[in-house]
């Protein structure tokens, strides 16, 4: 399996390009602005990588602040973010269970694809992990205002299929935090078929590729875990 720390301190530019690929039929946009009004709100994102969430919401939000181990994935952010003149965010190199705002602060947070790696069951403490980065989350959100957590269902799956080392977090986020959840469908629509045989391995390694050897043409399914819950008033 790839070294996710090594990619995500060394290899932003790859891994931009890889994900740039991925929901080609724009369905995380369309399932946040669902969930949640965006228009004119504080939004943190944290476990935010290179941006995918980000720049999503940036057009609609009056503030956004990113946050991640990586300052490596942050500058991709903030160079995106500048290119296009943006000038209401910033980013932070952050643990997830310390977010670096007041609290009461901020309408809404967003969790790119990142809890999981403190909330697997692989980790002997992930459920203190997990209560951890709920109260944090708490901590820092006004009254009424939303969590939003992403993660994978499976990579080359048309159906959900989670891994089975994440179903327990999953189990815990609806039934002891009442987190509503639903599934989408992300896939990864590459240029050509040369370039999913270089991608696909360098993040998610050669048994997946080889699974896919016989594909006939660029298209990697992908089912997407979205899960969020309101803080009521105080």
């Amino acid at each position: 399996m790839p070294d996710h720390d090594a990619i995500y301190n060394e290899e932003a530019g790859k891994y931009e390009l890889m994900i740039s690929k991925e929901d080609h039929e724009g369905h995380i946009l369309k399932t946040l602005h669902e969930i949640v009004d965006l228009q004119g709100k504080d939004v943190v994102d944290i476990g935010a990588g290179t941006g995918r969430l980000t720049r999503l919401v940036a057009p609609y939000v009056k503030s956004i602040k990113s946050y991640d181990l990586s300052r490596h994935m942050l500058d991709v952010i903030s160079a995106k973010l500048s290119a296009q003149h943006y000038k209401h965010f910033e980013t932070k190199v952050s643990d997830l269970r310390t977010i670096p705002v007041e609290e009461n602060s901020v309408d809404v947070v967003m969790a790119d694809w990142s809890i999981c790696y403190l909330a697997s069951s692989n980790h002997p403490e992930w459920k203190e992990n997990l209560e951890t980065v709920i109260k944090e989350i708490h901590r820092v959100l006004r009254p009424n205002g939303k969590i939003v957590i992403f993660e994978t269902l499976g990579t080359g799956y048309v159906e959900p299929n989670p891994p089975d080392f994440l179903t327990q977090y999953y189990q815990e986020l609806e039934q002891v935090y009442d987190f509503h959840h639903k599934s989408i469908r992300t896939d990864y629509a590459f240029e050509s078929m040369e370039e999913m045989r270089e991608l696909i391995p360098f993040f998610f390694g050669e048994d997946l590729q080889k699974a896919f050897d016989d594909l006939k043409q660029p298209l990697l399914p992908e089912c997407t875990g979205v899960w969020w819950t309101e803080i009521k008033s105080r």
